[in-house]
């Protein structure tokens, strides 16, 4: 597992490297992430693990926007004896757009995302994978004030793909530097289906980086 962790967080690191539109913005960030699992027919465990993600966001034309984010999550744990490896990828590409709203302390932005998420679940006697395709909705507000130097952020949204629908939040808050603003912040994702749910609760540091 640590060999793919690694091999992701590389992967990550090139994704969020610098570009040249002003306003625009990249991120990276590393995570302590906790996933509680239900199997179905009564089989239930969680497992722990890293993720790493890295996202961006690039404006078209004002305030409308194209973003992108891919983040990659590797848990184990071990239930009935048995020790199994549940990784996930989730990959989403949306257009939206942001207003500040009532002031010019606070923007708002709304996108929806076209999604694309893989379940792994790797046991001694065998793998399952899952590959689902959906969408989703985002809400987002920041603090957006040039001076200020601690910058409060929360998001919410909604998703649905082929197995799953489920809520996402994710709550936290940047520190505005010059050339980059370091964020830390706990993110919900609840992937609920018919036969099986799995409810993912990451601590997340990283970086933000305009350019």
């Amino acid at each position: 597992m640590n060999a793919k962790f690694l091999l992701a967080a590389l992967t990550m690191l090139g994704l969020s490297g610098a570009a040249h539109a002003a306003g625009n913005f990249t991120e990276f960030d590393l995570s302590a992430t906790t996933s509680d699992n239900d199997f179905g027919s009564g089989v239930e465990d969680r497992s722990q693990g890293m993720g790493v993600a890295a996202r961006g966001r690039w404006f078209l034309e004002g305030d409308y926007f194209l973003q992108g984010e891919a983040a990659v999550h590797f848990t184990d744990g071990s239930t009935g004896g048995a020790n199994y490896d549940l990784d996930s990828q989730l990959y989403r590409l949306g257009l939206g757009a942001q207003d500040y709203a009532g002031s010019r302390d606070l923007l708002a932005a709304f996108w929806v995302e076209v999604i694309y998420d893989r379940i792994d679940i790797a046991t001694s006697g065998g793998d399952r994978d899952t590959d689902n395709v959906g969408g989703a909705v985002q809400l987002r507000f920041d603090r957006a004030s040039r001076d200020g130097r601690f910058l409060p952020y929360l998001q919410l949204g909604y998703l649905s793909t082929d197995d799953f629908d489920g809520a996402e939040a994710r709550l936290g808050a940047r520190l505005n530097l010059a050339d980059i603003q370091p964020y830390a912040d706990v993110r919900y994702l609840d992937r609920d289906g018919d036969d099986a749910a799995i409810a993912q609760v990451s601590f997340a540091i990283g970086a933000r980086l305009p350019f």
